[in-house]
């Protein structure tokens, strides 16, 4: 315990400087932001989740596609490019109302086939909500990047801080060296 109080500058040693205690303050200052970020990170992955998840915005439906979807593309080096497309389909609203336009269906499902679709209030198909391990993998991500961006945010804070401590510093320094020189060319 000794020693990480030494580290942070926090112990009373007469050597250390005033910025020196103002970097121990501000190192002290950013580690507590940025473990009083940590529950806003988890509530950020949490709404994610929810958001993320299945809304009840979205409804699901059934859609009958018009034309046939176009077959996988696989390249020579069987890579599958493509596992779907946007075909033109038929589909009911959530008010009951039939309409049509374009939907995502599976490589080479043919025509008179019925695709799952999601719909928003007015009906119109949006992509599907995540779920299982996407949705867990996202809102962890988000949790994560709160994470990583309060703690960039403190490196560059404290990185500015250090930056103009060390000029002060170093003008300081500079200046004491000029007045033992000076005591040293008198002496000499």
């Amino acid at each position: 315990m000794g020693r990480m109080v030494r580290r942070l500058g926090l112990d009373r040693n007469p050597l250390r400087r005033f910025s020196d205690h103002v970097e121990s303050a501000v190192v002290v200052l950013l580690v507590l932001c940025v473990l009083a970020v940590v529950p806003l990170a988890l509530v950020a992955g949490s709404v994610a989740h929810e958001r993320l998840g299945t809304s009840t915005a979205a409804h699901r439906s059934t859609a009958v596609l018009e034309h046939d979807a176009p077959p996988e593309v696989i390249t020579s080096e069987l890579l599958v490019v493509s596992t779907g497309a946007k075909v033109r389909g038929q589909w009911t609203a959530p008010d009951g109302t039939p309409r049509e336009g374009e939907v995502f269906a599976p490589a080479g499902a043919r025509a008179g086939t019925t695709v799952p679709v999601w719909l928003d209030a007015a009906g119109t198909p949006i992509p599907p909500p995540l779920e299982g391990a996407a949705l867990t993998w996202m809102s962890a991500l988000v949790t994560l990047g709160v994470l990583v961006v309060a703690g960039g945010a403190s490196g560059v804070v404290y990185g500015a801080v250090r930056l103009v401590l060390d000029r002060g510093r170093v003008t300081a320094w500079g200046a004491d060296w000029e007045r033992v020189e000076r005591d040293w060319i008198h002496r000499g």
